[in-house]
């Protein structure tokens, strides 16, 4: 059985001063190989960007409920854990699991990117196997604005090459090989 990995860089550092504490720990969550460096932090995961927080319901709610804008990618996060923490039937001493997904690290990485003076955030992820298989090998970046999250794979960029390729050349219709000679026996 292969393994799959995923590892995601954040290119630009991140002012730890532009960051909240509800930031931070979502962001350390998710990007386990974070790097604190001064003033910036460095933001890697070198298996798969994403993770969990732990913590007890009713600390859940205060932090919330703390927040000024329940509408940031940290207001969403923890409104999502509330719902699911509800639907659970959990009480308030019990330990709830906020789900740091890639929406969730892009929503809050979303926020962050308003705060910048560059005002955009440039993340790339490459796919590998144990085992070689093409389908299984790519990556893909990922452009984070104030307003908007652009994302594309190798695969969309091949296709965009393609088509390319294709206005160059006239034609490029999709290539099946001609049958080799049937084996001997």
């Amino acid at each position: 059985m292969p393994n799959y990995y995923s590892t995601v860089a954040v290119h630009e550092p991140l002012p730890l001063a532009l960051l909240s504490t509800l930031e931070r720990e979502i962001l350390d969550a998710a990007f386990q190989d974070a790097q604190p460096d001064g003033e910036l932090i460095h933001l890697f995961a070198s298996e798969t960007a994403g993770g969990f927080l732990e913590m007890r319901l009713s600390e859940l709610r205060k932090a919330f409920e703390s927040l000024p804008d329940k509408a940031t990618g940290v207001g969403r996060t923890l409104a999502a854990a509330l719902e699911a923490a509800a639907a659970g039937g959990s009480g308030d001493d019990d330990m709830v699991t906020v789900d740091i997904d890639e929406d969730a690290w892009l929503a809050v990485l979303q926020d962050i990117s308003a705060r910048l003076p560059q005002r955009m955030i440039r993340i790339t992820a490459a796919w590998t196997c144990s085992k070689p298989e093409p389908q299984a090998t790519g990556g893909s970046a990922m452009l984070v604005t104030p307003k908007s999250i652009f994302r594309g794979s190798t695969d969309s960029l091949m296709a965009q090459f393609i088509d390319e390729a294709s206005q160059e050349i006239g034609h490029l219709d999709e290539v099946t090989p001609e049958p080799g000679p049937e084996p001997q026996p």
